[in-house]
């Protein structure tokens, strides 16, 4: 119990990470947001734009994640107790999805908040 409790905080926190580092994305990106928007540009494509962003750094973490999991496990397991951790793919595969899962609903607020921009306001530099 202590475990799913410790990972569920993690998660938590994990999401607040990616859910400001995102927001920091839009704010720094409002003039191009509100350009696209005002040159034609569905709401659409600037949520896939970042969608896609958030996914992608959801794989990439999820892969680091496991890589260096792997290593620290191995060397805690291999020094504690004298033998190797082997690799369960089933847990590699949630892993990967239960990271970007994460980032995607991390990345809801920020992607909202991207397609609110008004493009005459941004662009008059309000």
């Amino acid at each position: 119990m202590l475990v799913y409790l410790v990972t569920a905080v993690i998660l938590m926190l994990t999401m607040i990470c990616v859910a400001t580092t995102m927001m920091a994305m839009v704010m720094e990106r409002r003039k191009e947001i509100g350009l696209k928007k005002a040159i034609g540009a569905e709401n659409r494509s600037i949520v896939s734009e970042f969608l896609g962003t958030g996914i992608v750094l959801g794989m990439l973490g999820g892969c680091l994640g496991c890589v260096m999991g792997y290593f620290f496990a191995s060397a805690i397991s291999f020094s504690v107790f004298g033998r190797s951790v082997s690799i369960v793919p089933a847990v590699i595969v949630i892993t990967l999805v239960l990271s970007v899962v994460v980032t995607v609903i991390a990345c809801i607020l920020p992607v909202r908040r991207a397609v609110r921009i008004e493009p005459a306001l941004v662009l008059r530099g309000e």
